[in-house]
């Protein structure tokens, strides 16, 4: 598969790698890779706006003659955290840019949305001392795409894990977060 990164922010190629494993499995990222009539090709385009720090996304997901493009804004203000780090900001737009094209191109909708790696019911246990479980599950599924059965599941496992933590807090070393 050949990514192409362009714009003005510090995007992870990591998570990009990953995004496209979730919608292209198996594929593989050598360098120098030559274009061919079959290979996948992803077109990442990041900007930051100067003015109010808003993060625009573009991603353009390409195979043969197939191609559809995704964006995504994410504005400085919109999001269900009072403090969110620009790399967090940036992740979430290139994320959701990414499925909204590989979306479009392959007709593929993830279960997780844009969450990835071994553990997305992460982000609902970042949510348990602030939000109700109803709106843990709308923030997983209005914001990250998440399938709603999926949405519960890290809600529940996220309120699970929040009750075995609140007993082990008085042993240390008793489990790692």
């Amino acid at each position: 598969m050949i990514i192409t990164v362009r714009g003005n922010t510090d995007v992870n190629i990591n998570y990009i790698q990953t995004l496209c494993m979730v919608f292209f499995p198996g594929v593989k990222f050598p360098l120098n890779e030559e274009k061919k009539p079959d290979t996948p090709c992803a077109d990442v385009l990041t900007e930051r706006n100067g003015i109010d720090g808003t993060i625009i996304s573009r991603v353009t997901l390409s195979i043969g003659e197939k191609s559809a493009a995704g964006e995504y804004c994410e504005e400085s203000d919109r999001s269900a955290f009072s403090c969110v780090s620009d790399e967090r900001r940036i992740k979430q737009a290139v994320g959701k840019a990414f499925f909204r094209a590989g979306e479009s191109l392959l007709g593929y909708t993830p279960p997780w949305g844009v969450l990835t790696g071994v553990r997305p019911s992460k982000l609902a246990a970042e949510m348990t001392a602030d939000h109700t479980r109803d709106e843990i599950i709308s923030v997983l599924t209005g914001e990250y795409f998440v399938n709603p059965k999926k949405a519960f599941l890290a809600s529940d496992v996220a309120y699970r894990e929040a009750a075995v933590l609140e007993k082990a807090a008085d042993q240390s070393d008793s489990c790692s977060v």
